[in-house]
């Protein structure tokens, strides 16, 4: 098989680059969690959701990933579909906070995740 410079990885990305799309990849799975989750899934979000830190495409948003985590555990977050919706909304705002961009109004999160909520739900 021949190597192609085209695949060839991105040492560095910026958060401009792929900052919307972190969010909305988030906040999909955030919008599509169960309701009523079980034991079983909780442990497997919490999971994912700790293994992403270490992984980010930028290494500056690595450790305010893992801090932002660390001080606002997942746990109470992981009992339904809300309360995870609102964990990364609070979070999005966190990080638009310290950033300087525009924060996310409570009143706009139904438009904001309605994107991300399949037509056809449970």
């Amino acid at each position: 098989m021949k190597y192609s410079k085209e695949w060839e990885v991105i040492p560095r990305m910026k958060p401009s680059e792929w900052g919307s799309s972190g969010w909305e990849f988030l906040h999909s799975i955030a919008s599509t969690y169960p309701e009523d989750p079980t034991v079983e899934e909780k442990q497997e979000y919490q999971t994912f959701f700790l293994s992403l830190g270490p992984v980010l495409p930028c290494k500056a948003c690595r450790p305010h990933y893992q801090d932002y985590i660390l001080h606002h555990p997942l746990q109470k977050a992981l009992l339904s579909r809300s309360t995870l919706v609102h964990y990364f909304f609070h979070f999005h705002n966190h990080v638009n906070r310290r950033l300087g961009k525009p924060i996310l109004h409570r009143s706009s999160l139904p438009q904001y995740f309605a994107k991300s909520v399949p037509k056809n739900k449970e």
